[in-house]
């Protein structure tokens, strides 16, 4: 099934049927820090997943030390770039709170002849902030973001979702509501 014959059908697009398409799919995520982009996508679809947090916590042997956000940068840009150079579909992991970082993303994954996706996980500030204490509580990363970055993080992806919904770069959008 083409992605654009679920748009035409007047299905509802859903995260799980991003595992349906079968044109090279670029699915760039936005969402604040907390928001549960990972825990939404594990149980949503199996496309594989880049995301440079995953690259600096295996740079740094299963844990999240921020000297090594340069070179995992630099190593998920390859990644992606291998990716796309195969024609595999994949989803991208970030805040697309950068709106510039975003336009730069997308416009590269539609040169390269990808079928783009915005997905926004929306999830208020403060429950992102709640979510991030239970995972540093269970052991999990997170405990470095200062409480600042939640709201500031949130508003960044937001804007740029609402900036990029309907321009010529984003094919598709899909508004994942997360509050509880």
């Amino acid at each position: 099934m083409r992605f654009r014959d679920l748009i035409t059908e007047g299905t509802s697009i859903s995260i799980g049927q991003l595992n349906t398409i079968d044109e090279p799919l670029y699915v760039l995520i936005a969402g604040g820090v907390g928001a549960g982009k990972s825990y939404v996508l594990s149980k949503n679809t199996d496309l594989p997943i880049i995301d440079v947090d995953d690259v600096t916590m295996e740079l740094g042997n299963g844990k999240y030390d921020s000297k090594n956000t340069g070179r995992a940068r630099e190593i998920t840009k390859q990644k992606v770039a291998d990716a796309m150079e195969k024609g595999e579909s994949f989803i991208q992991m970030g805040t697309s709170a950068n709106l510039n970082s975003t336009i730069n993303k997308l416009t590269y994954a539609k040169s390269n002849g990808y079928t783009t996706v915005l997905l926004f996980i929306d999830t208020p500030p403060e429950q992102a902030y709640a979510n991030n204490q239970e995972r540093v509580g269970a052991g999990g990363r997170g405990n470095e973001i200062p409480e600042h970055k939640f709201q500031r993080t949130y508003d960044g992806a937001k804007n740029t979702f609402d900036k990029l919904k309907d321009d010529e770069l984003t094919d598709y959008v899909i508004h994942y509501d997360n509050r509880r």
